[in-house]
């Protein structure tokens, strides 16, 4: 589907090791937004340091547009995606929001791009 190859797409894009994007969806499927993980490194000790999770980014950037569904997506360099499950900090606040984070998987061992035509598609709650 088309949102499953944007939503690789925009990983691909994410400055961090782990890329991570995120789509919002509003109540009726449409498309509201696309969001990636971003890093920060602390500028005093660089080894310390945190980042923004893609579901983190899209809750702040547009709950106010009306989201019920979050679909992320997490790939490896090589463009294969790989299992992803949200964080407890990011699931807690989506709950809190009624909204519901669904993850795109690998699908049937499938490599690369072809794996984002066939994706599992798992639902956290």
């Amino acid at each position: 589907p088309e949102i499953i190859r944007r939503l690789h797409k925009k990983c691909m894009q994410s400055p961090s090791q782990y890329r991570v994007s995120c789509v919002a969806l509003n109540k009726k499927g449409d498309v509201i937004g696309y969001t990636t993980n971003k890093f920060r490194k602390d500028h005093i000790d660089p080894l310390i340091g945190s980042g923004l999770h893609a579901e983190a980014a899209a809750l702040a950037k547009f709950y106010p547009f009306g989201i019920k569904t979050l679909l992320s997506m997490r790939i490896g360099n090589g463009g294969d995606i790989l299992p992803i499950d949200p964080c407890e900090d990011c699931l807690k606040m989506a709950r809190k929001l009624g909204v519901t984070i669904r993850s795109v998987m690998p699908g049937n061992g499938a490599k690369k791009k072809s794996a984002v035509l066939r994706e599992q598609v798992q639902t956290h709650k």
